[in-house]
């Protein structure tokens, strides 16, 4: 008898939490959600200060992956700021910036004794 009464409680929490799951799904197909709208007054510039410090193998990378997700944003520029590096991040930056006539990027160099003293004082 208890055993009935459990199994008939389980199977009706089942079957309730089933139409809920059902629900949540059939309420997430609200096709309106995707749209969203990135607007930006454009009278504003977005300024974003990458410290750079022998980051050669990966600073093509992330130039690249900077234009691809804010191509759509041009009020949005990226300054590399190269920490007097001891490999070639200036170069494949300045080699990037002359080969893709790109104006998004720019390259700021500091030099000893000044530069490798600290990501803060880069970004200073």
């Amino acid at each position: 008898m208890i055993s009935q009464i459990i199994f008939e409680t389980s199977f009706a929490g089942l079957i309730i939490y089933l139409v809920w799951v059902c629900f949540l799904l059939a309420l997430g197909q609200n096709s309106q959600s995707d749209k969203v709208e990135l607007g930006f007054d454009q009278s504003y510039r977005l300024v974003i200060l990458v410290p750079a410090m022998n980051e050669e193998a990966v600073i093509k990378q992330t130039v690249q992956l900077f234009l691809k997700e804010a191509h759509q944003l041009e009020n949005v520029k990226m300054v590399i700021i190269d920490d007097a590096s001891d490999d070639q991040t200036a170069a494949v930056v300045k080699r990037f910036i002359s080969q893709t006539g790109q104006e998004r990027i720019q390259l700021l160099q500091r030099q000893h004794p000044n530069a490798q003293t600290g990501k803060g004082n880069a970004l200073n």
